[in-house]
């Protein structure tokens, strides 16, 4: 019974990576569909837009400023250094 639940096991974590190499690009896609066709300036420019990497976490911010702008206070008194 063991035996059968490993390999159970197995066979869903192969199935589940595989997926992940079945996933064609947006360029592969259109080559594969459009033969000859160049793929048009719009759709490469939305493509290049949404694939830039950006940084979603400013890792430099004012604590004392988010404090006040989200109205946090510490024990009923305002952030140290906020003004009234």
């Amino acid at each position: 019974m063991r035996s059968i639940s490993v390999f159970l096991f197995l066979f869903s974590i192969l199935l589940v990576a595989s997926l992940n190499d079945a996933r064609l690009g947006p360029e592969e896609y259109w080559r594969s569909v459009m033969k000859d066709d160049p793929m048009p300036k719009a759709i490469t420019d939305f493509l290049d837009q949404h694939s830039s990497k950006k940084e979603r976490f400013t890792k430099e911010f004012d604590a004392k400023r988010v404090a006040e702008l989200d109205g946090f206070v510490w024990g009923g008194q305002k952030p140290p250094g906020a003004e009234d």
